[in-house]
């Protein structure tokens, strides 16, 4: 167990996946958007490995049929992570586990910027109060990119809502979804909005009640940021509407669009032909951002046309390769 936690700590991996396979089972771990197969169990090992795994995160060890989830922190060589696990069967009634490692607010240093300047300027325009949203696939840095620019903020007063608590950060409130004894993202933003935070981080938008209370907390003055799932950042205001906003609220009080992607880059160890098993895999990323601001959000702008330039710039500047740059065009279009 040490031995998994250590090497995902080693490698910066968001994620260990124990699957049963024909023969036994296999780990392996998810580092960006790359799965790397580590080694291989017997089928014996393997439900021992993750019985201690759901003995330690107070789960059903007992229960192989039902999703569980749990969360603990567990002690390894190099300190202490906390990790969110997940469980269930496949039709064999072979046991999955898959582990997601939440990092502390530390990481957020290591964030990485394809063109620097496209933080800061970001850092600038969100300063005015109102609703500015983060958008991008899972794994893109979208709440490392919130808690960093929150930072800015640290004299005052952060409340979070996650689910889970990713990022540990001792001077935010933060507080943890937990929709078992009613404490959903509704009730808790309610509950927030009450106590006048100059900040109020909200984990996700995912549904319509979260996305009426936060266009709320907004419209009375508020500065809020939150994720949604949008494929571009023109995309927003479509999923919204989805969920029951009416565009004239959006008007209103929608300030911002953030997307972000994760985009590899040339490796300075192995050039372009980056290896699974190099040492630098985790800091051969970047951050591209394509932002919206104030009267940007309700324009009809190409975004594809935008996002290929900022991909070509960095091409022409040797920082990505000719297949990442067709790879990415080919992931927005």
């Amino acid at each position: 167990m040490q031995q998994i936690i250590g090497e995902a700590s080693v490698r910066k991996a968001s994620d260990c996946y124990i699957y049963p396979r024909k023969f036994g089972y296999e780990i392996s771990y998810r580092v960006h958007q790359k799965k790397i197969v580590a080694q291989q169990l017997g089928f014996t090992t393997g439900e021992k490995l993750i019985l201690l795994f759901k003995y330690l995160a107070g789960m059903d060890v007992s229960e192989r049929r039902k999703v569980q989830i749990g969360a603990a922190s567990f002690q390894y060589q190099s300190g202490v992570c906390r990790i969110r696990l997940s469980s269930v069967s496949d039709y064999r009634n072979h046991e999955i586990l898959v582990l997601r490692f939440l990092h502390s607010a530390s990481q957020t240093e290591r964030l990485q910027f394809l063109f620097p300047n496209q933080m800061i300027k970001v850092a600038e325009k969100v300063r005015a109060h109102g609703l500015y949203l983060f958008c991008g696939p899972t794994g893109a840095g979208k709440s490392t990119t919130m808690h960093h620019l929150a930072q800015k903020y640290s004299d005052r007063q952060i409340i979070t809502i996650e689910d889970p608590v990713e990022l540990e950060q001792e001077t935010f409130l933060q507080l943890q979804v937990n929709d078992k004894i009613g404490l959903t993202y509704e009730k808790l933003v309610k509950v927030c909005l009450r106590s006048r935070p100059d900040l109020l981080i909200i984990g996700e938008i995912r549904d319509a009640e979260t996305a009426k209370i936060a266009i709320r907390g907004a419209l009375t003055g508020h500065l809020i940021f939150s994720t949604l799932h949008a494929m571009h950042a023109h995309g927003a205001i479509p999923r919204l509407k989805e969920l029951g906003v009416p565009k004239e609220e959006l008007r209103q009080c929608l300030k911002g669009v953030i997307y972000q992607r994760l985009i590899p880059l040339v490796c300075s160890r192995c050039g372009e032909k980056c290896q699974p098993f190099c040492p630098y895999l985790s800091r051969n990323h970047a951050v591209l951002f394509d932002t919206l601001f104030f009267e940007e959000v309700f324009k009809k702008n190409e975004t594809g046309a935008r996002w290929k330039r900022l991909l070509g710039k960095a091409w022409a500047r040797g920082q990505i390769t000719q297949k990442t740059f067709q790879n990415e065009l080919l992931y927005e279009n």
